[in-house]
C-alpha cells in the first residue's frame, strides 16, 4: 500500500494560472513545473454564445513512473478534489472522469493515471451575461514508491456570453469518457450484459467485439455506496466475444440494512468505454 508522506511545507506546491480580465491572451500560459514530479494548468474548451455553457480541460501531466488517482483509488490512495467554491458567478460544474488504469503498487492495486490526464469540466454560469471567473483548487497525490500531497491552484477568466470570445480555445477533449447505457446496451460492439449476485460473489458478464476479446487493456471497474469497496476482478475470456469478471469484494459496511445496493460499473478496452448503473441482491452477508 502506497504510504502518504507528511504534509511538510517542502511537500506542498502551489502553481497558479491566472487569466484575468486584463489578460485574456494569457488564459492558455503553462503552468510552471511543479518540483514534485507534475505540472497543472487550465484551459478554456468552448464558448457558446448567448448561452451561459463553457467548456473547460483540467489537465495533470506527471513525469514518466508516476501516478495519481481515480475518484476510486481501490487498495490505497488518495482521490483527486476539485474544490471550485472560490469562483465568481458560477452556477454548476461537472468533472468527466477519463477511464482509468489498475496499478499494482507493491501490495495491493491501486486505480488511477499516469503521463497525461486531461478532465473535461462543463460548467454553466449563474449569469450569462456577465463574465465567469473559475478558481481551482485541486488537491491529488503525486506516487511512486511513496505519495506525496500536492495542490495547485488555477483561475481562469471566462467572457460573457455577449463578449467576443478573445481567448485562444484548446481542442475538445477526445479520450476515453465513458459513457453511461444501460444494461445490456451496446455502444462502438460493447455492452455489459449482465450483473450476476450476489454482492460477495459479484460476476459481471461484458460482451465485446471479437478482435477486442483478447485485448490485454480490457479492464472492469466496480464502484459501490459508501463503505462498500471492491478489488481487481479476474478475467476470463469465453467464446462469442464474451468476458467474465470475478469481482472481490474487500470491504463492506459494519451494519447492511439494505437488501439491494447500486454499483457503478466501468468497463474500458481498446480506446472504448461505457459504464451502467444497476441494482445488486446484497445476499446472505446482510443478515
Amino acid at each position: 500500500m502506497s504510504r502518504l508522506a507528511p504534509l511538510a511545507s517542502a511537500s506542498i506546491v502551489w502553481v497558479s494560472l491566472l487569466a484575468s480580465a486584463m489578460a485574456e491572451d494569457a488564459a492558455r500560459q503553462p503552468v510552471a513545473k511543479a518540483p514534485i514530479h507534475s505540472t497543472v494548468r487550465l484551459d478554456p474548451v468552448s464558448i457558446s454564445p448567448d448561452s451561459p455553457n463553457r467548456e473547460v480541460i483540467v489537465e495533470i501531466t506527471l513525469q514518466p513512473g508516476y501516478k495519481t488517482y481515480w475518484r476510486t483509488p481501490g487498495d490505497s490512495g488518495v482521490p483527486p478534489t476539485f474544490d471550485w467554491s472560490k469562483s465568481d458567478n458560477l452556477g454548476s460544474v461537472t468533472v468527466k472522469w477519463p477511464a482509468p488504469k489498475w496499478f499494482f503498487d507493491g501490495s495491493g492495486y491501486a486505480i488511477g493515471y499516469g503521463g497525461r490526464t486531461r478532465f473535461p469540466v462543463s460548467v454553466v454560469a449563474q449569469d450569462k451575461d456577465k463574465p465567469l471567473l473559475l478558481k481551482l483548487n485541486l488537491d491529488y497525490a503525486v506516487c511512486k514508491e511513496i505519495c506525496i500531497p500536492a495542490k495547485a491552484e488555477a483561475s481562469l477568466r471566462l467572457p460573457a456570453a455577449t463578449e467576443a470570445v478573445s481567448l485562444p480555445l484548446v481542442e475538445p477533449f477526445k479520450g476515453n469518457i465513458p459513457r453511461r447505457v444501460g444494461l445490456g446496451e451496446a455502444v462502438d460492439g460493447i455492452a455489459i450484459a449482465a450483473v450476476e449476485g450476489p454482492v460477495d460473489a459479484l460476476v459481471v458478464r461484458v460482451r465485446v467485439p471479437q478482435e477486442a476479446a483478447e485485448a490485454t487493456d480490457s479492464r472492469l471497474f466496480v464502484e459501490g455506496p459508501e463503505g462498500w469497496l471492491f478489488g481487481k476482478p479476474e478475467r476470463e475470456v469465453l467464446e462469442g466475444g464474451e468476458l467474465r469478471f470475478n469481482v472481490p469484494l474487500s470491504d463492506k459496511p459494519k451494519h447492511i440494512s439494505a437488501t439491494k445496493i447500486p454499483l457503478l460499473m466501468t468497463f474500458a478496452a481498446a480506446g472504448r468505454s461505457i459504464e451502467v448503473v444497476s441494482d445488486l441482491d446484497v445476499g446472505a452477508i446482510a443478515r
